[in-house]
Order: C-alpha cells, then sequence, then structure tokens
C-alpha cells in the first residue's frame, strides 16, 4: 500500500507537468507567430506609407491626425490640421451579412470607401460631408474619398498573407465556393493584424482664421485639435493667406515621426464573428464635460470576419487629490473602474475587459494590458488592475480645452477614451444586447517608430 501511494503520487506531478508544459507551448508559439505578424505588418505599412508620402499630387501624407495640405492650388493651402491622438487605421474586411454568415454572397469592406465598418467613421467629428476636411482634391474636383488610406487588403492582414481573390464583383461582393480553394485558406487563418497610429509631435499651425459671413477674419486657438474647422482663403485677408501659405510650405517639407501599433489579433474559430461598433455611439475624446457615451453596435448584418476596434469610455479613479506632487509614483499597479456611477455606460464593458486584454489611451497613446479583473456581484460593473503604475501627470490634457489648470487633474480628465478589441459575439446580438463567445483577439501589441517622409 505504501509503494501505491508513493505511485500515485508520482503519477500525479508527473500528470500537472502536462498542463503547465502545454500553456507554456501556446505562449511560446503566439509569441513567435507575433513576432513574425508584426514584421509582416511593419514591412507592409513602410512600402504603403512611404509611397503615400512622396506623392505631391494628392492630399498628404494620407494619415488621420496628421496636417492634410491640399497641393493642387499655387501656393498650397492648410484644410485640416494635425492632433496628437491616436487613431485607427483603415483595413479591408469581410461583411457577413447575415447572423451566422447563411448567405451566398460577402463582401469585401474596402479600405478607401465610408462604410459602417470603416473604424475612420468613428473619427469624425464634423456633420458636413462635404467638408472638405473629409475630402481629396484632384485638379479642381474633389473625389468623395477619405483620406484614411494606406488601403491594406484582406489578404495582406491575415497572417500567412493569401493571394488575391478570384471571382469578386465590382461591388466586392462574392460567392463562397466559386473560389474554393481561398475560402478554405481564409478561415483557416487563425491569426490577423490590425495598426493604430499617432502623430508623435504636432506639425504645422496651431492658428487657424475663421471667417464669418461679413468677411471678417479672426484668430481662432487650435491646439492639437481634430475638430478644427477647414482653413478657409475665399475671403481671407492677404496677411492671413500670407501666413498660411509659408505655414504649408514649412509643414509639407517637415518629416513626420509616428508611433505605430501593431496589433496581432488571434482568430480561435473560423465561425467567430466580431461586432462592429456604432459610429454615433462613440464618445469624443476631447468634448470633456459631455456625460459618458453608452457604446452600442450595429446590427449583426454588418458583423466582420476579422476583429474591430471600439472606442469606449473608462474611469481612472487615481489619487483624488495628489496635485502637489503629480509625478509622485508609489509603485503599485494602478486599477480603472468600468461602468461605475461615475462613467455610467454599459455593462457590456465589463466583459471587453478581461484578464489579458489590451486597451490605448486614445489622448496620450499609453498602453495597457488588464492583470486582474473583479466584477460586482451582478457583473454590471468591475475594477480592473493594470500591468502599471499611472500618475497624475499621464492623465493631463494639456492643450485639450477645457482643461484650464494643466497643473491639476480636473474631474473630467479621469474619464479616459481608449482603444479596445472586443471578442467575438454571438450572431443574433443586437444594438446593446451583446453576448461575447470567445476570449480576447489580441494576442499582443507592439509599438513602432515609422519616420513618414514628406
Amino acid at each position: 500500500m505504501i509503494s501505491i501511494v508513493i505511485l500515485g503520487l508520482g503519477f500525479i506531478m508527473v500528470a500537472t507537468l502536462f498542463p503547465v508544459a502545454w500553456t507554456r507551448a501556446r505562449a511560446l508559439s503566439e509569441h513567435t507567430t507575433q513576432r513574425s505578424t508584426t514584421t509582416a505588418a511593419q514591412t507592409t505599412m513602410t512600402a504603403l506609407l512611404r509611397a503615400a508620402g512622396g506623392t505631391p499630387e494628392s492630399l498628404s501624407p494620407m494619415l488621420c491626425g496628421d496636417l492634410i495640405i491640399k497641393t493642387k492650388t499655387n501656393p498650397p493651402e492648410i484644410i485640416g490640421l494635425s492632433d496628437t491622438r491616436v487613431h485607427a487605421l483603415n483595413m479591408e474586411n469581410i461583411q457577413l451579412p447575415t447572423p451566422g454568415g447563411a448567405t451566398t454572397t460577402w463582401q469585401f469592406v474596402p479600405a478607401d470607401q465610408d462604410q459602417p465598418q470603416n473604424p475612420f467613421r468613428l473619427e469624425r467629428t464634423c456633420a458636413a460631408e462635404d467638408s472638405d476636411y473629409w475630402l481629396q482634391y484632384q485638379d479642381d474636383a474633389v473625389v468623395e474619398r477619405s483620406f484614411g488610406t494606406p488601403r491594406v487588403s484582406f489578404a495582406q492582414r491575415v497572417h500567412p498573407p493569401l493571394p488575391a481573390r478570384q471571382n469578386v464583383a465590382a461591388d466586392g461582393t462574392f460567392t463562397p465556393g466559386s473560389d474554393a480553394v481561398w475560402d478554405k485558406l481564409a478561415l483557416d487563418r487563425g491569426y490577423a493584424w490590425a495598426v493604430l497610429h499617432r502623430l508623435r509631435k504636432p506639425v504645422g499651425p496651431s492658428t487657424a482664421f475663421a471667417v464669418d459671413a461679413a468677411g471678417n477674419v479672426s484668430e481662432v486657438q487650435l491646439v492639437n485639435r481634430a475638430d478644427c474647422p477647414p482653413l478657409s482663403t475665399a475671403t481671407a485677408e492677404e496677411q492671413a493667406a500670407a501666413l498660411r501659405t509659408l505655414q504649408a510650405a514649412q509643414a509639407y517639407n517637415e518629416t513626420r515621426a509616428l508611433d505605430m501599433y501593431y496589433v496581432t489579433l488571434r482568430r480561435p474559430q473560423a465561425t467567430h464573428r466580431y461586432a462592429v461598433q456604432d459610429p454615433e455611439h462613440a464618445p469624443d475624446p476631447l468634448l470633456l464635460s459631455d456625460p459618458p457615451v453608452a457604446p452600442q453596435a450595429l446590427g449583426a448584418e454588418f458583423d466582420c470576419l476579422l476583429p474591430v476596434p471600439w472606442r469606449v469610455q473608462v474611469y481612472f479613479p487615481g489619487e483624488p487629490d495628489d496635485v502637489t506632487d503629480p509625478d509622485k509614483e508609489t509603485g503599485i499597479p494602478s486599477e480603472i473602474w468600468i461602468n461605475t456611477t461615475e462613467c455610467r455606460t454599459s455593462p457590456v464593458l465589463v466583459s471587453m475587459f478581461e484578464r489579458g486584454a489590451y486597451f490605448i489611451d486614445e489622448i496620450n497613446g499609453t498602453l495597457f494590458q488588464v492583470t486582474r479583473l473583479v466584477p460586482s456581484p451582478d457583473g454590471q460593473e468591475a475594477v480592473a488592475t493594470l500591468d502599471r503604475e499611472v500618475v497624475p501627470r499621464s492623465l493631463f490634457l494639456t492643450g485639450y480645452p477645457p482643461c484650464e489648470q494643466p497643473e491639476m487633474l480636473q474631474d473630467e480628465e479621469r474619464i479616459r477614451t481608449v482603444w479596445v478589441f472586443p471578442p467575438p459575439v454571438d450572431a443574433g446580438h443586437t444594438a446593446t444586447d451583446l453576448t461575447f463567445v470567445g476570449p480576447q483577439p489580441v494576442v499582443g501589441i507592439e509599438v513602432g517608430t515609422l519616420n513618414l517622409l514628406p
């Protein structure tokens, strides 16, 4: 009996090694995949962005948040100021038109068209569809296309990449089975990538000139704002026009440094589908005085094959009264509150920030990971422990109204707008009732620097 007990203990000890070894092997495999996926994304983005930045005939350099210059005019004209927020890059996806993807046609979502699946729609802060800020010029004509390029095809985004699909209609629709080899390869791809980006420092002018109906010119201070009005030269004074021309020429020749967030995404099952956020229910990170916005999804007919980013809000409690030393460190990881009374949005957010989830602060670009999640007994709210400490100064929104006292942490600065990739959803979801049926899609996020050539 003693021998059997000793032998049993030995078997138990050996058996415990298998799950540990399996977990470590899977982590090593995902790490290797992340490195190769990130390398592929970096290579693709570098090639596309350098080409876009070196085309003087177009709006350059074709990235959200950067200075937008109309180069077809003589002299060149600035029509949009730069901002240093984090922006989601436009990328092609596949739309599944009905729950479960049971219809005979799927559809590519082009990266250069204003589709609901396009994350760039979440960047819009002006409602006018014909605003200069959102249109591209060719000669004297306006081409109705957003400037959120480069275009990255679905085949380039999956890992390993795929060849172009055959039998695709002009409107981007295709019938599964018409290219059976491609369909199988696409559904078998367990990994993909996405990119977010942030202009490291603003370029060009921080002052715009507004012209009223009577033709009077007045200065408007704009510091890193994305929702600025287009700079008009129609009735502006010669001095203002000359200043804009000089600033445009100087900014056009300045190299831009961008922080690129290369996101490696996993798709554990080929049947997983990902909900798209309704852009009408996405918060504006600069409208700090407004109440928090409850995120909602578009209908199930807009679900996509690859994960898409959402813009949501969380609350950083931090040190409530410690403004004497905004750089004070304790060495203790910070916590955030999700869907609390200070930032009541939607209980669905609790499931978006499970342990291991990554998210990015849209204003300052800080990357966080959730190491622990403690939901309330009813599951309506939660407290998430982060992988790092957040000091008060890192939450300052210096230069962004209405923060008139940059040396003090305002209450509205604690409500942060962040980018996060939600898990896959149930096929029968509604706009507000989302049921997540899989794990977090983000394997990891690597941050790199890319200098955009003018």
